[in-house]
């Protein structure tokens, strides 16, 4: 039942028709550290200055078939940056209906120009990413394991695995928590996992009545997070008790964000929610946008971004869900991946255009600079 609507979402929201300039493949990602970005997106990375949109490397250095397409959020672990290779649901016409067999590999590239320092094979797919301690890097697969790697020691010339989580009974499409000596890891075998960080030995499981594709938020104890059964949870993180659940208009596949009191996220049908944590989870607000949203709302004083679907950036006043822009930022191009505030500046990564990302005024909504995949 679940599996033919997972395959119909997947395939609506990467295979939509928006008059794309490439063929859209998996979920993009960005990271930004300081001045400078990195953005995964289809068969290649990029790293970027921020200030100028200048183009500082790019991995490998042209677009291939035979590597990506790279998805997930890149993640620094010392000089070097963690990224790894997703799902194609490009390589069948859009046809996500067999599985992908195919091997993917996660990288270790050089910060300073994008090299590969090293390179862990998967059985299957890094749909989002890895989470580090600075010493380990905790990687999730779409073969239903979670890997600690060591890339300080190497077999058969690949980082060594410390250890590996093996309870999961079904894919691994997001990345964990990392949290007081425990990593939070949600499964498509509708469970959220709490893991004890040293040994990768199960402690406790929830369980929802559908998959689970989101990294939990953590506030105060307490673990936040939603489902494909349209239901959005809070669970003890000592315990995995629920404490409450609310229900949504449709499956949840955007990580929450929380600010003074409220948890805010959206769901594939395009509302925005702010729930009440006091009031176990009583919603406070809503705001409906006209397609999926797919990315993690982010918060910047007292306004609430959103990208959604719709290829709109939305600004909210986050107390009660009214606009704070006149009018929404449009782009043109869909939007599932989640946005960085720099200063003055709204950094959107795109998913099916030409132009990688746009910066944006965060007053406004202003088009500033455009990020290109060549060297200006």
């Amino acid at each position: 039942m679940y599996k033919l609507g997972i395959v119909g979402t997947v395939t609506m929201l990467l295979m939509g028709c928006t008059g794309s300039d490439s063929a859209p493949s998996s979920f993009p990602g960005a990271f930004v550290d300081g001045n400078v970005a990195y953005l995964a997106r289809g068969g290649q990375v990029y790293k970027y200055d921020v200030q100028s949109g200048n183009l500082l490397w790019e991995f490998p250095k042209q677009e291939t078939l035979e590597r990506g397409p790279f998805a997930g959020l890149p993640v620094k672990f010392g000089n070097t940056i963690v990224v790894g290779e997703g799902l194609n649901f490009a390589s069948t016409g859009g046809i996500f209906s067999k599985e992908d067999h195919t091997q993917r590999s996660l990288f270790g590239l050089s910060d300073e120009n994008g090299g590969e320092i090293w390179r862990f094979t998967g059985p299957k797919e890094f749909v989002d990413g890895v989470v580090t301690d600075g010493k380990l890097i905790y990687a999730p697969n779409g073969d239903g394991k979670l890997y600690a790697l060591d890339p300080a020691q190497k077999e058969n010339g690949q980082p060594k695995i410390i250890w590996t989580f093996n309870d999961a009974k079904s894919k691994l499409w997001s990345k964990p928590l990392l949290a007081g000596g425990k990593l939070y890891q949600a499964s498509m075998d509708h469970s959220m996992y709490a893991i004890d960080v040293a040994t990768g030995k199960k402690i406790w499981e929830f369980k929802a009545k559908a998959p689970i594709a989101v990294q939990p938020t953590l506030n105060n104890g307490v673990l936040y997070f939603g489902a494909f059964d349209s239901k959005f949870y809070a669970v003890d993180a000592e315990t995995g008790a629920k404490k409450w659940e609310q229900t949504t208009t449709g499956w949840v596949w955007s990580e929450a964000t929380i600010a003074n009191g409220l948890v805010y996220f959206g769901d594939v049908r395009g509302r925005v929610y702010a729930l009440d944590i006091a009031a176990n989870g009583e919603v406070r607000w809503t705001f409906d946008t006209k397609d999926a949203i797919r990315a993690q709302p982010i918060i910047n004083g007292d306004t609430l971004y959103v990208v959604s679907f719709d290829t709109n950036v939305y600004a909210l006043k986050a107390a009660d869900g009214k606009t704070a822009w006149p009018t929404p930022a449009t782009l043109n191009y869909r939007l599932p991946a989640k946005p960085w505030v720099i200063n003055d500046t709204l950094l959107v990564p795109l998913f099916d255009s030409e132009t990688r990302m746009w910066s944006l005024d965060i007053a406004s909504g202003t088009r500033k600079i455009q990020f290109q995949p060549v060297k200006k």
